[in-house]
């Protein structure tokens, strides 16, 4: 009902616009913003779930942030004349009251305010007199209240202002663990502008912070495509300054989730002992590796796999069935093959020995082993 409603308001707006080009974008622009804010404040006065929202007609708001975006991106690029003046003072005021006209929607609210500041308010006093009203707004905050749109908000001003010390001074103290997607528009943004030392302190702190945000959210889905948002972001940066190590760190941090990626990266780079840990790690199987990895790592560094062989083989004989027993005597005589090939014949007569002295009372385990000539 309210998506319907809402396309009908919307209709009605769009008949009213001026004919002349320049007032026909200020005033969309205008009633794309203020239109944003009433229908936040409909949403909370109805009671909705914010999930309800946005399943029933979060591509409203969606809508009007695209809308927003494109109709700056045309006014910003056209001389405007001075009686647009006074609509753009009150539109500073209204990117205000979308800040704060609500409790909920910190996502939505911080993006519309986010892309006016920047793309459209841009000059320093501006800023400087926003970036202080939203301080003074963070003061008065009762004990209920949520900080962080705010702190995000003024966070992203001080940056626009160039005052980075301050902004990452800020950023350092929000404990909040909903915070940590903020920081990759950031991310985003200054590598976007190819900014790399305003960037660097700026990924430094968000690796230090995204494992408690990974653990916060807990769906492995949710958290994979995270992931990958933010190797993407994190790359361009990493590629164009030579930091191979800080994009491992970040695939590190980011385990099980950065597998693949991390998998790749060090099979790629012939790291074929950590690659082998990292299978490990993930509690992978020998026989669950693709093959074709496996011919390479057992001609090259044959030792990776006997840690992995060993493991497999003994989750095997945990089972304590006749078919698992078959799987491990396999993996069994694989490490035989192995220990021989790397002439480590004595380690293999050990280790032997001691399994089935441990595993004497397992009869049916010890029949496979006969049966295969292992023994």
């Amino acid at each position: 009902m309210v998506s319907e409603l809402f396309g009908i308001h919307m209709k009605r707006v769009g008949a009213s616009a001026p004919v002349e080009k320049e007032w026909r974008l200020l005033y969309e622009l205008v009633a794309s913003i203020v239109s944003f804010r009433k229908l936040l404040v409909l949403s909370e006065e109805l009671g909705f779930k914010e999930h309800v929202v946005r399943k029933a007609y979060g591509h409203c708001f969606e809508n009007l942030l695209e809308d927003t975006a494109d109709l700056v991106e045309r006014l910003v690029v056209q001389t405007m004349p001075f009686a647009f003046d006074e609509f753009i003072e009150r539109l500073r005021d209204e990117s205000f009251e979308v800040l704060m006209c609500v409790a909920g929607y910190e996502i939505e609210r911080v993006y519309m305010h986010r892309q006016l500041w920047t793309e459209l308010f841009r000059k320093k006093e501006w800023r400087q007199e926003e970036a202080l009203r939203i301080g003074s707004r963070l003061k008065a905050l009762g004990e209920s209240e949520n900080p962080l749109p705010f702190s995000a908000a003024m966070i992203h001003l001080y940056f626009l202002l160039g005052n980075d010390d301050l902004a990452l001074k800020l950023a350092g103290g929000v404990s909040d663990v909903r915070f940590v997607p903020y920081m990759v528009y950031w991310i985003d943004y200054f590598t976007g502008a190819k900014l790399w030392r305003r960037a660097e302190p700026v990924i430094e702190m968000f690796l230090g912070k995204l494992k408690e945000y990974l653990d916060w959210i807990g769906s492995y889905q949710s958290c994979s495509a995270f992931v990958r948002s933010v190797m993407r972001s994190i790359a361009p940066y990493c590629s164009e300054n030579g930091r191979v190590e800080l994009y491992e760190r970040a695939l590190l941090v980011s385990l099980p989730y950065s597998f693949a990626d991390y998998e790749y990266l060090l099979f790629e780079r012939g790291d074929y002992e950590r690659w082998g840990e990292l299978q490990a790690f993930v509690g992978l199987d020998y026989y669950e590796l693709p093959k074709d990895r496996v011919k390479v790592v057992e001609k090259e560094r044959p030792e990776v796999l006997l840690g992995m062989l060993h493991q497999t083989a003994q989750r095997e004989i945990d089972q304590k069935n006749r078919s698992s027993y078959r799987a491990a005597v396999r993996h069994l005589k694989k490490l035989r093959t192995l220990y021989k090939k790397l002439k480590r014949v004595d380690d293999w007569e050990y280790f032997i020995e001691g399994l089935l002295e441990r595993t004497k009372r397992l009869r049916a385990f010890h029949e496979e082993c006969q049966r295969s000539k292992l023994i």
